[in-house]
């Protein structure tokens, strides 16, 4: 569909099932076509899917969903595949064109490979002087492997940068990974859920505005590295452990404001797993130029018979209005009572 002056525009909705088959693009020998259209959704459904072509939907979504288990099922963006959905200028002489889309990676329990020489782009910004923002990079593989090797582009000229949202069984490169977000520009957010697994985030700098790492049963330290999350508004920086949670001296989290309040800071070891929150010296600072600090909410287990908490508060905290620490414990029983209700309160 092509847009025009006469008629409403309406963006193109197209979805490829392949049920329980395979889905394979490889790169031809012609060139795409240039179009004006803008935005819609591209969808492929299959048991795996490999591609090594070229598919481009301006301020679109591209979703690839798999439903194959294991290794060698899943999704497979080889050598020279590239999948992108940048923000969009159908007219050259317009000051201003459309966002940056969403490309979507669903796998359940398959695998997911973004090889080298791979490009995932949601990128915006006619120059530097647009004001389009990037777009958004979702993950989606619970219960599979999941390697990322090539490029995440979500730059913006004057717009915000890019979001990338993960969700896997286990990641054993976090830092190369938010190296190459970092490059890339994801500047509003940066989120990762890991279901399993020990995680190190380390020798790393990270600028955005919302910043979160959930780790469902291993512990995750944090050495050598500044998070970032400071803008006129303070942004967010959130960490949750499934055991113990470590920073070192050396780690800066950092959501300060400019012209309005501090940010806010979570720190979480993990409750289940008695796992202790050691600061250990790092700097926490969410004030503000405006003297409206921040908060910083930090949790971890009772200890010694719900008298002492798993925490080590040695850290250097700047601005914060509040600081909140939650001494945290499950309880765990076959019935409730009123009685349970009531010491409960």
């Amino acid at each position: 569909l092509n847009q025009s002056n006469e008629t409403e525009y309406e963006a193109l909705d197209v979805s490829v099932d392949a049920g329980t088959g395979m889905i394979e693009i490889s790169q031809g020998s012609g060139s795409a076509a240039d179009t004006d259209n803008v935005g819609g959704t591209l969808a492929f459904t299959a048991d795996t899917f490999t591609h090594s072509g070229w598919i481009d939907l301006d301020s679109g979504t591209v979703h690839i969903q798999t439903s194959g288990t294991g290794d060698g099922h899943g999704i497979f963006i080889t050598d020279g595949g590239r999948i992108t959905a940048r923000g969009s200028y159908p007219d050259a002489d317009a000051d201003t064109g459309y966002d940056g889309g969403t490309i979507f990676y669903e796998a359940g329990q398959g695998e997911i490979v973004l090889a080298q020489g791979s490009v995932t782009d949601v990128s915006a910004g006619n120059g530097e002087t647009t004001g389009e923002n990037a777009g958004t990079i979702m993950i989606s593989n619970p219960e599979g492997n999941l390697t990322i090797a090539g490029d995440l582009l979500g730059n913006a000229g004057s717009g915000a940068g890019g979001s990338f949202i993960m969700d896997t069984r286990e990641y054993g490169s976090l830092s190369s990974l938010v190296s190459i977000l970092e490059q890339g520009g994801f500047s509003s957010k940066m989120d990762f859920r890991v279901r399993q697994g020990e995680l190190s985030l380390a020798d790393v700098q990270a600028h955005t505005g919302e910043f979160r790492l959930s780790v469902d049963t291993g512990s995750v330290q944090v050495s050598n590295t500044t998070i970032d999350a400071s803008g006129n508004e303070g942004g967010t920086i959130e960490i949750y452990s499934g055991a113990d949670l470590t920073l070192s001296s050396d780690t800066s989290l950092l959501a300060r404001g400019t012209d309005g309040s501090g940010g806010q800071i979570i720190l979480s070891s993990g409750i289940a797993a008695g796992g202790f929150l050691d600061l250990n010296g790092a700097t926490l600072d969410v004030s503000s130029d405006q003297a409206i600090g921040g908060t910083v909410y930090l949790r971890a287990p009772r200890t010694n018979n719900d008298t002492d908490i798993g925490l080590s508060m040695a850290a250097d905290i700047n601005g914060a209005s509040s600081i909140t620490v939650e001494a945290a414990k499950i309880y765990a029983d076959t019935r409730i009572y009123s009685s349970d209700v009531n010491r409960a309160k």
